[in-house]
């Protein structure tokens, strides 16, 4: 518990920011972009042909009903998930190195196993509260002003993308971090690699490739696919706990037996 308070404190800061920065943008964008929904001021064939809502995940049928509104929405805001979430994991593991604390921390009366359960379980608390803080914020703005075709559980589903986006790269995070702890700049690297897989995620969507769609968490949560099935895929599902639990094990069997690591 000592050591999982005070990975929770080195975190606090970018909870409160990342949390109130997220809910504060969908609460106030969610109705702006309701709006375009006004029939005179939308015109759906001109939206088929850009490209950019396929890459999304939403086609222009979903698109034009609050759901599909809100899913364009989230689709972009799960960048800042995912580089809330590997920020967060690398960070566990490359701070006791960049701040030459390492021999502290690791000769202390803990296993690596527990060092390593406490500092990815910060990191995942951090993320849900953020991730809680998104879907608040979320279902009061579409209270608010989704007047008709709100649907409770497939806002929820498309909510819940946010966290779970975030879930997946905390443990990539803690896996790089593992691997490679000397990074001194996490956020910079963070944001390159969830840009890289958000890239990925577009390219498998514009040329169909199924396989390179279950390497990325962006292509799990479609929400053409949840409002059409009533749920999240199975197979994306499938993907997203297959890639954590091996994420989890290469990072800790790693971690259990890798050497203390000082920066010079």
């Amino acid at each position: 518990m000592a050591i999982l308070r005070y990975e929770l404190r080195q975190l606090r800061f970018y909870t409160l920011w990342w949390g109130l920065a997220s809910a504060l943008f969908i609460y106030a964008a969610l109705p702006s972009y309701l709006d375009l929904l006004n029939p005179t001021a939308l015109e759906t064939g001109s939206l088929g042909d850009a490209g950019i809502f396929s890459l999304l995940g939403v086609d222009v049928d979903v698109l034009t009903a609050p759901i599909g509104v809100f899913g364009f929405l989230t689709s972009v805001l799960v960048i800042a998930a995912g580089i809330n979430g590997m920020f967060a994991g690398l960070k566990a593991f490359s701070n006791e190195t960049i701040r030459k604390s390492a021999e502290f921390i690791y000769t202390k009366p803990f296993s690596r196993n527990k060092v390593f359960c406490a500092k990815v379980s910060a990191a995942l608390i951090s993320v849900f509260i953020v991730g809680i803080c998104y879907y608040t914020a979320s279902m009061a703005s579409a209270f608010t002003n989704v007047t008709q075709g709100f649907d409770f559980g497939q806002f929820s589903l498309v909510a819940l993308s946010f966290p779970l986006t975030g879930l997946f790269f905390v443990l990539f995070g803690a896996l790089i971090g593992v691997l490679h702890p000397k990074i001194r700049t996490p956020l910079l690297l963070s944001s390159g690699v969830v840009f890289l897989f958000y890239v990925l995620a577009a390219f498998a969507g514009k040329m169909q490739a199924d396989a390179i769609k279950l390497l990325t968490p962006f292509s799990y949560f479609s929400t053409s696919s949840i409002v059409n099935s009533g749920g999240y895929a199975t197979v994306s599902l499938a993907a997203l706990i297959v890639l954590c639990i091996c994420f989890t094990a290469i990072s800790i069997t790693v971690f259990a037996k890798k050497d203390i690591t000082i920066l010079s």
